[in-house]
């Protein structure tokens, strides 16, 4: 859970990348410094007293992130001033493969603390449900507008089910393998879940390489 340290309100999802490292979308740390984030950890149970807080050293949010342009290469990364200790409770996800494509209609998980509909409340339980992958041609015409090959859609064909707000950042995972993140949670059509409308993620497979490099070059204390 990405928080606003001032309050220790919920505001965004993410996941760690390893021990040092929280990737989330660009529109959650959008004008924020790095002290006025913090990260809860290893409970799935939001509490605003949490003991298990990671204070954030620096926000590298994607060089080509454009909120106009349908929120395209909407990530970024967190690096964490200490280490978090992995445990049962506590672990990173796997990447994708660079480039690799995720068949259309496959069987998805979508995890968050968003909210349980348009106008409701941020769950402190966090939730996940299972969503289908749409073909890019079909969440385009859907949306009636051209996504980016970098973004990839998923939801139920009927609505009612995926993200809302609150839960932007969080993971699309496999639901196969279920610690291989392939989306980060981006925009919606509101009310949420409305149909005919998919979620839109950022597609993480099309990020490897930038998530790679930036984690290499970034500067450490140690």
């Amino acid at each position: 859970s990405l928080r606003r340290a001032k309050g220790g309100h919920h505001s965004c999802g993410g996941t760690l990348l390893n021990a040092g490292w929280v990737m989330t979308a660009a529109h959650c740390v959008r004008g924020a410094a790095a002290q006025d984030l913090n990260v809860q950890y290893g409970s799935n149970i939001i509490a605003r007293n949490a003991t298990r807080l990671a204070l954030v050293q620096a926000i590298f949010m994607h060089p080509g992130y454009e909120p106009q342009n349908k929120h395209f290469n909407d990530i970024a990364l967190l690096q964490l001033k200490q280490p978090v200790t992995m445990d049962a409770t506590v672990q990173p996800v796997r990447l994708p493969q660079p480039e690799q494509a995720t068949l259309d209609n496959s069987t998805v998980v979508l995890a968050g603390w968003g909210l349980n509909a348009t106008g409701g409340v941020v769950q402190q339980q966090l939730m996940k449900v299972q969503l289908q992958v749409f073909s890019d041609q079909d969440c385009s015409s859907r949306h009636q507008v051209q996504l980016h090959d970098s973004q990839i859609c998923a939801g139920v064909p009927e609505g009612g089910k995926g993200q809302c707000s609150g839960d932007s950042g969080g993971p699309l995972l496999l639901a196969d393998m279920v610690d291989t993140q392939i989306g980060i949670v981006s925009w919606s059509i509101k009310p949420c879940t409305r149909p005919p409308y998919p979620g839109v993620f950022t597609e993480v497979s099309a990020y490897v390489d930038w998530i790679v490099a930036t984690v290499a070059s970034a500067p450490s204390d140690d």
